[in-house]
């Protein structure tokens, strides 16, 4: 750990800049959720992980209508997409990790864009579900 922490010194000396940390550690705390989803799945029988889709993968443009402003586009970006089953039941969640440096304003956007892409029916050919839920982790008490 102290070589990784090293290691990131000197990339936001090279870098010149924090937000590059920032990123890597939102793409750590993303890993070590889905590590610790995945382990907490395993210990019960009763339950199957239906794998992880990363944020890479999952991003996706979309559009939506209102009568305001019309035909509007939309960037949807979750951190993550993942499934298990339960007693024979499938559920879908997206996963957003939050880890308190986004402000209120950007989040209530981000929930927006949720709703969005759920009023857009986009996920149901993407993902193949027909609904979803948002999980949120997050740091901090």
């Amino acid at each position: 750990r102290a070589r990784v922490l090293q290691g990131m010194r000197y990339l936001k000396w090279k870098t010149g800049t924090s937000s590059f940390l920032l990123t890597l550690d939102h793409t750590l705390a993303t890993a070590e959720f889905r590590i610790a989803f995945q382990e907490a799945v395993t210990e019960h029988r009763e339950m199957r992980h239906g794998g992880w889709i990363p944020e890479r993968l999952c991003q996706e443009e979309y559009r939506t209508w209102n009568k305001a402003e019309g035909s509007v586009k939309g960037k949807f970006r979750p951190d993550g997409f993942s499934q298990y089953e339960h007693e024979g039941r499938l559920f879908s969640f997206f996963v957003e990790v939050d880890l308190a440096t986004m402000s209120n304003k950007a989040f209530a956007s981000k929930v927006c864009r949720y709703l969005d892409y759920s009023k857009s029916g986009r996920y149901q050919d993407r993902f193949g579900t027909p609904f979803f839920r948002v999980l949120v982790a997050t740091v901090g008490s």
